[in-house]
């Protein structure tokens, strides 16, 4: 529909975008003949040509706009992104392997109330990576159970003791106190793992803030070093689930069924299947 002009000197401010009239020979019928995209070397220019309307659009994923361009005067669209932020838990660990661990750390974490106080419900909650309108998910299928941390580790035979869940389980000791690695350099990420903590430690658990340097975060992820982290992905519109269940996951689960089910997926041209 458009052709580009790009300018022939290096440093580039601006692309103009105008009518391709040969398309499928459709001359005339569009009303949009040309778009001019300024491109800005920094935000703060961007947001006052906004103000200005020097610029009618904006596409931004900054979640605090506001503070920069006002409420009023313009329209905001919000559509879901890709950046997908959730808890990987190492399975390999004698606490963590226990089922009912994981499940109360699912359900004593109020991811709404998080959203609100860090990111100023700019995010939303999600319950699966596909979750986002992909097809091959269906929120019908979800299992909405009202569940609590309580109910859980009472039934699986644990005990509230000294303000920490505990249990004697084939010869060891175990206790619901669990390190939670964070990249310290990630301030939001910082924040929710405060919040984290502060929800499970009112549920029982005993949680130690791990805050890294980036690249010992990265390695440490890399190695699957860690009892539970904090990871964030910017998710695929094809996205491949082998990071959370196939070999060599960030949790370390294993599961032979979901095992077939993957490989089956892999083998498999048929949309339905």
């Amino acid at each position: 529909l458009l052709n580009p002009i790009f300018p022939i000197y290096s440093s580039v401010s601006k692309l103009i975008l105008t009518e391709n009239t040969n398309w499928w020979n459709k001359q005339g019928e569009f009303n949009l003949k040309k778009v001019e995209i300024n491109l800005y070397d920094n935000s703060s220019k961007l947001y006052n040509d906004f103000k200005l309307e020097e610029i009618d659009l904006i596409s931004t994923s900054n979640f605090k706009t506001d503070e920069y361009i006002g409420k009023i005067g313009f329209n905001r669209n919000e559509y879901i992104g890709r950046e997908y932020d959730f808890i990987a838990i190492n399975t390999e660990n004698d606490l963590l392997k226990n089922k009912e661990i994981r499940q109360a750390i699912k359900y004593g974490i109020r991811k709404e109330e998080i959203i609100f106080e860090v990111y100023n419900n700019t995010y939303f909650a999600s319950e699966f990576p596909l979750d986002y309108g992909n097809y091959l998910y269906d929120k019908g299928n979800e299992v909405l159970v009202n569940y609590n941390v309580k109910n859980i580790l009472n039934e699986a035979g644990w005990k509230f003791d000294g303000n920490i869940w505990r249990k004697n389980e084939q010869n060891k000791s175990l206790k619901t106190e669990i390190s939670l690695m964070v990249n310290s350099q990630n301030e939001f990420q910082v924040q929710v793992a405060e919040k984290i903590k502060q929800q499970l430690e009112n549920e029982g658990f005993k949680i130690n803030i791990l805050k890294v340097a980036e690249n010992v975060y990265d390695n440490n992820v890399k190695n699957r070093n860690y009892e539970i982290a904090l990871i964030g992905i910017n998710a695929s519109f094809n996205p491949n689930l082998y990071i959370f269940f196939g070999d060599n996951n960030l949790s370390n689960y294993k599961n032979e069924s979901i095992d077939e089910l993957l490989e089956e997926i892999i083998n498999t041209n048929d949309e339905n299947t």
